[in-house]
């Protein structure tokens, strides 16, 4: 087992979260590496600081306005994604029309009148 391995197994191993067959390959590896018994030992620190740390608190309601607006947010993301495409196909057109320009007549209509020659 090489220590690149070892080291994104070492927090599940300290938690116990490993299967046997794997908690017996982390074990011999760190029998026989001085690196990875130095980073389990850091990581193991660090866990039990973490675990000293007071929980935290949060305030009445907090969790009913966290739903809120979360929906909200994916709710307008929803939104965004629908006219996307509209208003890029509005956006093509406007630009198509401002490189080419619009079309026009060679020349200016006639009136009726004018184009009813007398007989």
């Amino acid at each position: 087992m090489e220590c690149t391995e070892v080291f994104g197994w070492l927090s599940a191993w300290l938690d116990g979260e490993l299967e046997p067959e794997e908690a017996r390959r982390v074990e011999e590896h760190l029998a026989g590496c001085g690196r990875c018994r130095r980073e389990r030992a850091l990581l193991a620190a660090t866990s039990r600081a973490v675990r000293a740390l007071p929980p935290e608190t949060v305030a009445e309601g907090f969790d009913a306005r966290l739903r809120r607006r979360l929906a909200a947010d994916t709710a307008a993301r929803s939104l965004h994604r629908r006219r996307l495409p509209a208003l890029a196909l509005g956006a093509a057109a406007v630009l198509a029309l401002a490189v080419l320009g619009v079309p026009r007549r060679s020349e200016a209509p006639r009136p009726a009148a004018a184009r009813a020659a007398p007989t």
